[in-house]
């Protein structure tokens, strides 16, 4: 079975009202599949069959239908899970993938546990990050501006799979923009976003980043 959690900021009439469309929605179109939808810990829940291809995203979907644009909500999906406890684990995994996903300011309606797994493994030693945010990225705050804004760049770049065009769309810039950017941290860090093997540290120290608060938060020890 899955697990998606859903959270819904605003009141909690905004809660029960999404659990009684959404719902009747679901089921709708699960049939007969069961799909069960309540409320835990102020949480709107919706406990799925792991093979309803689908189905995450469907609920997703619907959800955003409900609550509006200008509600503040996202999707936690679990990993499967099965056994007598499989609901429970799965309801901590898709609560845990909110919870992560605050801290690297994911933009994504819907975060799945398994790709946080790697935000998991670099919080385990939270002082060897800092030290390598601290060694690759600290050279970014002599930048013109700020670091903030070249650690962006290079978040969307590696986004994009690091395709220079599709990064200044993202980022609604020039690609000269970018391409100027991306020199100034080779001229600041000594590493190249487009070399494999230095981009590796450049993408691991702006994940870290992301998940430090960098460059609000440290130097750290």
């Amino acid at each position: 079975m899955l697990v998606v959690v859903v959270l819904v900021g605003g009141v909690p009439v905004t809660v029960v009202h999404v659990v009684g469309v959404v719902a009747v929605r679901y089921r709708d179109m699960a049939a007969p599949v069961t799909v069960g939808v309540i409320v835990r810990e102020g949480l709107l829940v919706c406990v799925v069959p792991h093979d309803l291809g689908g189905a995450p995203e469907e609920f997703a979907r619907q959800v955003g239908e409900v609550v509006g644009r200008n509600t503040v909500w996202r999707v936690g999906l679990s990993q499967p899970q099965s056994g007598p406890g499989g609901a429970v684990r799965s309801f901590e995994q898709a609560r845990n993938a909110l919870d992560m996903a605050e801290r690297p300011n994911l933009d994504e309606r819907l975060v799945k546990a398994a790709d946080l797994l790697v935000y998991q493994v670099l919080l385990r030693d939270s002082a060897a990050l800092g030290e390598l945010v601290t060694a690759v990225l600290e050279p970014l705050r002599g930048a013109r501006g700020g670091a903030q804004r070249l650690v962006d760049t290079l978040a969307s770049y590696f986004a994009s799979g690091r395709v220079t065009t599709t990064t200044a769309q993202a980022l609604g810039i020039g690609v000269r923009t970018v391409t100027y950017r991306l020199d100034r941290v080779r001229e600041l860090t000594g590493y190249r976003a487009d070399d494999p093997a230095q981009a590796f540290t450049l993408q691991v120290a702006v994940l870290g980043a992301r998940l430090l608060g960098w460059p609000r938060a440290g130097p750290w020890a």
